[in-house]
C-alpha cells in the first residue's frame, strides 16, 4: 500500500493506492475496499471499488478524503475480496487406471477381438462396447447396426499385428504410453489404426508425440508417417525434413536411411530429402516428374541389362556349340 498524506494531483486531500506486486493478474478486478477509522475504531471514511490496474502498478484514489477532516492518529484497512475457490477432486488418473485393469482382466466385457497372426494361434482381446462406442464412431456405428442383433461377438482383425492392435485398445482405455524409439515404427500402424476408426484425436496425439521426440534414429520412421497421411496431417512432413536437415549427418548414418536407400519404392521420400537439403519447396508435380525419370532409368537399365544377358546366353550358346563339335 502507498499513502500520499498530501495527495498527488489534488493538494490536501489523501491519495491512497495498492500496488500489485508480482500478483497482478490474480488480484486485478477483484473487489477492493478502503477505510479509515479513528483510535476509537469508528469509521471515518469507506468506500469501494474493483482493482483495475491496467498497463499500471498502481490502483486506489488519488483524493479519498480531506486532510482538514482527518483525525491526528487513525488506522487505514485495505481489503482485496476473492470469492472462495472450491477444490474440485480429479479423478481422470483414477479413472483411467480402473478402465486399463478392466481391459486387462476381460471382466464384464462383451465384445471379443481375435486378431489373426500370421498363421499361429490368434490373440483374443476382450473389450467393452461402451467404451469403444464412447470413442470410436464407428465403433458406434458397428456395434449400433448389424452386430448389435449378431449372436456372435467376435470380430476378427486382419492384416494387423497383435501387439499393435493390442497398444491401440489400451490406449483408448487410457494406459498411458512411453515413447521411445521402439515406438516411432509402431506409430504408423496406430495412426491407420486411428484412421481406420475415425478417432481424429488420437491421430493428432500420435503425431504430437513423433513432432516432439524426432531423434536420427526415429526422423525415418516419422517420415514414412508423414508421407502416408499427408492428406490428414498436413504439417507434419514439413517439420520432419526440417528436423532432417538440421541433424542431416546423424540422420544420414542412421539404420533407417540405410533401410530407407535399399528400397526403391522410397525413391521419393530420398527425392524429398535431397530437395529439402537444397532448399527447394516439393510440389507434387516436381517429386512425380523426378520419380519418373528414375523409373524410367531404372527400365532402361533392366532392358539394358536384359538385352546384355540375351546377347551373353546367345554367345555362350554359340561357344557351347562351337565346343560341341570339337568333342569327340
Amino acid at each position: 500500500m502507498k499513502i500520499y498524506p498530501n495527495g498527488i494531483y489534488n493538494p490536501g486531500k489523501l491519495s491512497v493506492y495498492l500496488n500489485c506486486g508480482a500478483i497482478k493478474e490474480e488480484i486485478d478486478g477483484l473487489p477492493f475496499r478502503v477505510n479509515i477509522t479513528n483510535d476509537l475504531g469508528v469509521s471515518v471514511v469507506s468506500q469501494s471499488n474493483k482493482l483495475d490496474y491496467g498497463d499500471t502498478s498502481l490502483f486506489g484514489w488519488k483524493s479519498l478524503i480531506n486532510n482538514a477532516v482527518l483525525p491526528n492518529r487513525f488506522k487505514i484497512r485495505l481489503t482485496v475480496s476473492r470469492t472462495k475457490m472450491v477444490a474440485k477432486p480429479n479423478f481422470s488418473l483414477v479413472l483411467n487406471n480402473r478402465f486399463v485393469q478392466l481391459l486387462d482382466s476381460g471382466e464384464y466385457s462383451d465384445v471379443e477381438f481375435e486378431i489373426s497372426n500370421d498363421g499361429g494361434k490368434p490373440l483374443i482381446l476382450p473389450a467393452h462396447r461402451l467404451v469403444l462406442t464412447s470413442i470410436s464412431p464407428v465403433f458406434k456405428t458397428m456395434f449400433n447396426g448389424p452386430f448389435k442383433d449378431s449372436d456372435s461377438k467376435v470380430i476378427k482383425i486382419e492384416n494387423v499385428q497383435p501387439e499393435v492392435f493390442k497398444i491401440f485398445l489400451e490406449i483408448l482405455y487410457g494406459k498411458q504410453i512411453e515413447f521411445d524409439e521402439h515406438f516411432a515404427p509402431v506409430a504408423l500402424h496406430l495412426l491407420s489404426l486411428a484412421s481406420k476408426y475415425g478417432i481424429r484425436e488420437l491421430g493428432e496425439s500420435i503425431v504430437e508425440c513423433l513432432e516432439y521426440n524426432l531423434s536420427p534414429d526415429t526422423a525415418i520412421d516419422a517420415l514414412c508417417c508423414a508421407d502416408r497421411f499427408q492428406q490428414e496431417y498436413v504439417d507434419l512432413k514439413p517439420s520432419v525434413l526440417d528436423y532432417i536437415c538440421e541433424n542431416l549427418k546423424n540422420v544420414l548414418l542412421s539404420d533407417g536411411y540405410r533401410n530407407l536407400l535399399s528400397d526403391n519404392n522410397n525413391m521419393k521420400l530420398v527425392s524429398e530429402i535431397t530437395m529439402a537439403m537444397a532448399g527447394i519447396k516439393h510440389s507434387d508435380d516436381h517429386l512425380n516428374e523426378m520419380n519418373g525419370g528414375i523409373k524410367n532409368n531404372e527400365k532402361t537399365k533392366n532392358e539394358s541389362g536384359n538385352s546384355s544377358s540375351s546377347s551373353s546366353s546367345s554367345s555362350s550358346s554359340s561357344s557351347s556349340r562351337k565346343r560341341g563339335r570339337g568333342i569327340p
